[in-house]
């Protein structure tokens, strides 16, 4: 190693040392607009992932075969339209296709596991009426 570059790679591998000791703290302290950008793209990816979760929902269960989001022109950002989504954005009165959905498989057994969830969560919720004291039958 030359003698010239040594004291340039000291003062980095000082740097790199003392950089292990900082933490987010002290770049929101000082207001660092790369750092808080990085921390609102942070989040926004974080709501897509995580906040999403009823639509996650729809295509696990198999619920169709293409989902759609319908939505106002003004209310439409492709970004956030959930990951296998269309999009249909009103204007004017009509319908338009802003993003095509992808084409998810679904099978007869399929679509009958989702009628029995269905019935399910319904006989589950019937029962509880029963149950309640404060709930009475009133003849059909």
């Amino acid at each position: 190693m030359k003698p010239a570059c040594a004291h340039i790679i000291r003062a980095c591998e000082a740097l790199i040392r003392s950089s292990r000791n900082l933490d987010s703290q002290s770049f929101a302290a000082i207001g660092h607009r790369g750092y808080a950008r990085l921390l609102r793209e942070l989040r926004a990816l974080q709501n897509r992932l995580y906040g999403c979760t009823k639509f996650d929902k729809l295509i696990r269960y198999r619920c169709a075969n293409l989902f759609f989001l319908v939505l106002p022109e003004e209310l439409f950002r492709d970004p956030e339209i959930p990951v296998g989504w269309g999009a249909l954005v009103e204007s004017n009165g009509a319908l338009t296709l802003a993003r095509k959905p992808i084409w998810h498989e679904t099978t007869q057994q399929d679509r009958i596991r989702l009628l029995h969830r269905i019935a399910v969560a319904g006989t589950r919720a019937l029962n509880r009426n029963l149950h309640d004291p404060g709930v009475f039958l009133q003849p059909l």
